[in-house]
């Protein structure tokens, strides 16, 4: 049966790691059981994948703004939807797997609109959701897979009980025969802040506490792993914030790091890593990773 992954794929964040993970890790014969192709995956790691895997360059939308810039995406994401129809509708027998709210978005219009058939699974990684928007998707899927109990909670508070069996849950895995040695550091003077730069991560409560601990620990480091999304002109403003703030107060000990390609040889250099999440998260991956390489979270 054509399976066909719904992820804009802009950047890379949880979300598409766990795509990512599952088809790199996916036997070669089960894919070609499924047969994967990716509506989406702009990103040069999507391109990467071989396998045999197809990638359809497509655009999804943005979904953000005031008021009346949600009713023109809303119409945007319409006509999306009936995009998704036309490229689909070749294969009768088919299913889909949208990963991003943006897909789920698109998958229900496509659904509502214009009537595409096919199995829909709805992939949760976060809160983002709308309550009565989801309780509309949830109503339209066949599966809602949540990457941990607390998503699975969450889900159960908003949607009716009637949909419970719809749930299902696949958590986010590490591949432990798979990691590099790593010793527990004895002692502290590295660490790490490893995450897109987002106001939602963070950083700038950890600059804070680089700001205040440097005339005592002169030798404390703190790096920040991460980029800004370039489609996201408010991780952008905070990236810049960011940065003005460490020239300010003169922070010595303090680099800022694009994104790296082996997080686990990466995280191996520091002795401690710091999350500061502002918002409530799902699971935890970061923090995953580095407890699995032996680090102080």
């Amino acid at each position: 049966m054509k399976t066909y992954f719904l992820d804009q794929g802009s950047f890379i964040g949880g979300a598409e790691w766990f795509l990512l993970d599952f088809l790199q890790n996916t036997l070669s014969g089960d894919l070609r059981k499924f047969k994967p192709t990716i509506i989406g995956g702009k990103h040069e790691k999507y391109k990467r994948l071989g396998l045999g895997i197809d990638i359809i360059d497509f655009h999804y939308p943005s979904v953000s703004g005031n008021i009346f810039a949600k009713v023109w995406h809303l119409a945007e994401l319409a006509f999306t939807a009936r995009k998704i129809k036309k490229i689909t509708q070749k294969q009768s027998r088919k299913q889909f797997f949208s990963n991003t709210p943006r897909t789920h978005f698109t998958l229900y219009l496509a659904k509502k609109l214009w009537r595409l058939k096919g199995k829909w699974m709805v992939m949760l990684h976060d809160f983002s959701i709308p309550p009565f928007l989801l309780r509309k998707i949830a109503q339209e899927a066949d599966i809602l897979i949540v990457n941990s109990t607390a998503t699975r909670n969450w889900l159960r508070d908003i949607i009716p009980s009637t949909l419970y069996d719809k749930i299902r849950i696949v958590e986010n895995g590490i591949k432990m025969e798979k990691l590099p040695n790593a010793t527990v550091p004895q002692k502290l003077l590295k660490v790490l802040i490893l995450g897109r730069i987002d106001p939602r991560k963070g950083q700038m409560h950890a600059l804070e506490a680089a700001d205040l601990l440097q005339e005592r620990n002169p030798d404390l480091a703190f790096d920040f792993i991460g980029s800004a999304v370039e489609s996201d002109k408010r991780t952008i403003k905070y990236e810049k914030e960011c940065h003005q703030f460490s020239k300010a107060r003169g922070l010595q000990k303090v680099r800022f790091i694009p994104e790296v390609s082996n997080v686990f040889e990466k995280i191996k250099e520091y002795d401690l890593c710091l999350f500061l999440p502002t918002e409530p998260e799902t699971f935890g991956r970061v923090v995953t990773e580095a407890l699995a390489m032996n680090r102080m979270v």
